[in-house]
């Protein structure tokens, strides 16, 4: 059999990496180089611990409060746009207690699911992504937050998951370098992360010694739908010229333009681009960031890596899928790192060293994994937001079976790409 993938992000990749080990064959459709996507440069983190989807209960008020500050963890540029409204619309009546109490078990599974799968890939040797098991440590510098994640954490071991509340000597005794006026923390040992960098590279290199071909530079612009399948797609090459091709299967996997391609299969998966930016600092050995770390109050993600070099990296910017750089936010996410650490120095990255990604968004925070009801041959995985790292694999060895046709064990229901059809 053989299968045609729309996007080459990590979610697009781990569907090729399950459906080749099963011995088919995959195309990889990218409408760009494939150099430097969403799950390129971030903050590489698996995470356990996220198990509360991103339209929860105080969100709202919380957007509502930053949306105008293009400087706040979260921001919505001010325009109008159908497709935004329709969106957060569903935003807020998704961002329900009753909701997210239904989500946070699926996630749970799901994302403990997929650390298991990346622990299987380790002990494998197939690939090497400088894995590390190191826990994820949240770090609050006033009461209120404190209180609030000390909160999580108990629904965390409701849920089965570790987590740790940290006095302030607790905080200290794991990160030296965190300033004193942190008051407390929580730590969640089972967390893990890895370089995502040498992930996509390493695993982009595998499938192409596995035969695997990827389309660069082609964008998907129709689909020929002949009853229940899809029969043929039109891309759009490099030097503008169309070509057609046959097609068995189909993966829509494009992240943020998944919306767009799958108006083109008649489906509608609402889908906004947020925004995060990133950049890279050298350490010095004796004035090491040791954990990576959420810092809590500037919603800003740190990563350690082994290279002795880390990576600083947030905001959640809803401003439309456009290549702009707002240096105001990265200039935020440089102060945060001020703010947290003694003597870690973390200065204006130079314009050549910020990177951005726009992470796919869907109204209530969790993925879109299934297959099309009308089109039999049709599968979508996308929206993954924050957690596409995290849950590629799992995501990956679902798309497989549900390519496949074989039984998925896994409880997709709240992932059901018709929810916002209804």
């Amino acid at each position: 059999m053989k299968v045609h993938i729309i996007g080459s992000g990590i979610i697009g990749l781990f569907s090729a990496y399950y459906l080749v080990k099963e011995g088919h064959e995959v195309e990889i459709i990218e409408q760009y180089d494939g150099e430097d996507g969403c799950s390129f440069q971030n903050a590489g983190m698996i995470t356990p611990s996220h198990f509360i989807p991103l339209a929860a209960p105080g969100m709202v008020q919380k957007a509502l409060k930053w949306m105008l500050d293009d400087a706040s963890p979260f921001y919505v540029k001010p325009r109008f746009d159908l497709s935004m409204l329709n969106w957060s619309w569903k935003f807020m009546q998704s961002a329900s207690q009753k909701k997210v109490d239904a989500a946070m078990p699926v996630l749970r599974d799901f994302l403990v699911e997929s650390r298991a799968l990346y622990l299987d890939l380790v002990s494998s040797n197939e690939l090497a992504f400088d894995f590390e098991k190191k826990g994820l440590l949240l770090l609050c510098k006033t009461e209120h937050v404190l209180e609030g994640e000390a909160q999580v954490a108990a629904k965390a071991h409701d849920l089965g998951i570790k987590a740790e509340v940290l006095t302030r000597d607790g905080v200290h005794k794991l990160e030296p370098e965190a300033l004193p006026d942190v008051l407390g923390g929580v730590f969640y040992p089972d967390d893990s992360h890895c370089n995502p960098q040498k992930l996509v590279g390493n695993l982009k290199s595998f499938l192409l010694k596995k035969g695997v071909k990827f389309l660069y530079n082609t964008k998907v612009v129709d689909a020929a739908i002949n009853g229940n399948k899809v029969e043929k797609l039109q891309l759009q090459l490099q030097n503008n010229e169309l070509k057609e091709i046959k097609v068995e299967k189909v993966v829509v996997a494009a992240g943020s333009w998944s919306e767009g391609l799958a108006k083109l299969f008649k489906l509608n998966i609402p889908m906004q681009a947020g925004k995060g930016y990133s950049f890279l600092q050298q350490q010095e050995a004796s004035k090491k960031i040791l954990h990576p770390t959420i810092l809590c109050e500037a919603k800003v993600a740190v990563t350690p890596f082994m290279d002795n070099q880390v990576r600083f990296a947030g905001t959640m910017e809803l401003a439309g899928i456009n290549p702009n750089i707002n240096k105001k936010r990265v200039r935020a996410i440089a102060q945060a790192g001020e703010n947290f650490y003694g003597q870690v120095k973390v200065g204006m990255p130079k314009d050549a060293d910020i990177w951005y990604g726009l992470r796919p968004c869907s109204p209530d925070g969790l993925p879109y994994v299934g297959k099309a009801k009308q089109l039999e041959n049709v599968v979508v995985a996308s929206g993954h937001a924050m957690l596409g790292i995290s849950l590629a694999p799992i995501t990956g060895q679902v798309v497989s079976k549900l390519i496949l046709e074989k039984n998925v064990s896994q409880n997709i229901g709240l992932f059901d790409i018709h929810r916002f059809e209804k």
